[in-house]
Order: C-alpha cells, then sequence, then structure tokens
C-alpha cells in the first residue's frame, strides 16, 4: 500500500521492472524470449502511452528477428512469438517486419517438429495459436504429420494444470478440460505425500491446480 501496489496505476507500479525490461532489451541481455514477449504482451494491452507502444512495438519485433536467427528455438518460444505477434496486430504494427518474421517462421516452426523441441503442452498451445493465423503458418507433410501423432496424445493432470496456466496468458480462458473430483484427489493425496518446491509455483504443482479451481 504504501507504494501504491493496491489499486495503483499499472504504468507507475511497473515503471521499475518496465525499466529493467527495457534496459535488457536495449543491451542485448535478455535471457528468456518467452517471459519478456509475455510480459510486454500484458503491459501493452493493459494500456501504455501510445507514443511509447509504436517504439516499443519496433524494438520488439527487430528482437525477435534477431532471436530467429540463433539456434535453439523451440516450440515453446514460437508460441510466445505468435502470441505477441497476434496481440498487437494492426496499425501500430509494421507489417513488412511482420510478414519477414512469418517467412521466417514457417521453415524454423518445421525443424522443430523435425527435432520434436516441443512437449505436450506446447502442442496444445500452438494449436490453438495456429487457427488465429488463418493458413499463415505452414507446416511441412512431415511437421504435419508428427503435429497430429503427438497432438493426439492425451495431457496428464500435471499437463492440464500447466496447459491451463498459459491458456490464462495467451488466451484469457481456459479450454482443457477440468479433472474429474477422483483424479484430483488421487493427485493431492499423492503430492502431500511428497511436496515439492514446484508445488508451491502457480503454474504448476498443487498451487497451480488450487488455483485453476479457483478461476473454474
Amino acid at each position: 500500500m504504501k507504494h501504491d501496489f493496491v489499486q495503483g496505476d499499472s504504468n507507475k507500479v511497473l515503471k521499475p521492472i518496465d525499466n529493467k525490461q527495457l534496459t535488457q532489451l536495449a543491451y542485448g541481455t535478455i535471457t528468456s524470449i518467452t517471459g519478456i514477449l509475455n510480459y510486454w504482451t500484458a503491459r501493452i494491452q493493459k494500456g501504455i502511452p501510445g507514443n511509447d507502444i509504436v517504439k516499443l512495438t519496433t524494438d520488439l519485433l527487430d528482437f525477435i528477428h534477431h532471436s530467429l536467427k540463433n539456434s535453439g528455438i523451440s516450440l515453446y518460444h514460437i508460441n510466445a512469438i505468435l502470441h505477441f505477434l497476434w496481440r498487437v496486430r494492426g496499425s501500430i504494427l509494421q507489417t513488412n517486419k511482420k510478414t519477414t518474421i512469418i517467412q521466417m517462421l514457417n521453415p524454423i516452426i518445421n525443424v522443430v517438429f523435425s527435432k520434436f523441441a516441443f512437449d505436450t503442452v506446447d502442442l496444445f498451445i500452438f494449436h490453438q495459436l495456429l487457427k488465429k493465423y488463418n493458413g499463415k503458418i505452414i507446416l511441412s507433410k512431415d511437421a504435419e504429420i508428427t503435429f497430429c501423432l503427438c497432438a493426439s496424445i492425451p495431457l496428464t493432470i500435471t499437463q492440464r494444470i500447466k496447459a491451463a496456466w498459459q491458456e490464462w496468458i495467451y488466451f484469457d480462458k481456459v479450454t482443457c478440460p477440468m479433472p474429474e473430483d477422483k483424479e484430483i484427489m488421487e493427485y493431492v493425496d499423492k503430492n502431500l505425500q511428497n511436496i515439492q518446491l514446484n508445488d508451491f509455483v502457480l503454474n504448476q504443482g498443487l498451487a497451480g491446480l488450487g488455483l485453476w479451481i479457483l478461476n473454474v
């Protein structure tokens, strides 16, 4: 309350974090592609002064362009990139840069599938993002086969908790089916017998399950 965190102006409250993120962006010291893109996507949606959005979007597009030239890109990162491009589409998004990035993404996505650089939750989120691009993301025949085979594997309760958290971030709603009561009780009993640090993280474990139940 002292720092106006409760019902405060988000632009003021988050200014120290904004400044840190912008410094990392300027000096190329970002360690998490997904983290910075999801952070700024949320900030732009909640309202940043218009004159700041244009430069920020340009800088982030340049960052994405540079990141795609490096190795180590997985479907987890691609999901964040697709989410950012979709959320900031429109007049503030430079069409040429967007087109270039989409063109770069297509072969990279196919490589990701050939290397199996994804998990089941990544596929679950990617499938929903793919629908928004109306055929602009083109999978090779091999990638499509891999996608269909792997996407047909049912999510475990642990994976569903993780998927639900990501759906809140990417789509503002959860479509992942809630586990049955019996499955929930078995999961809780099993985890209570051997509580791990991950159980207290909001996007997984018991804490993640509890948050999911509260938001149903």
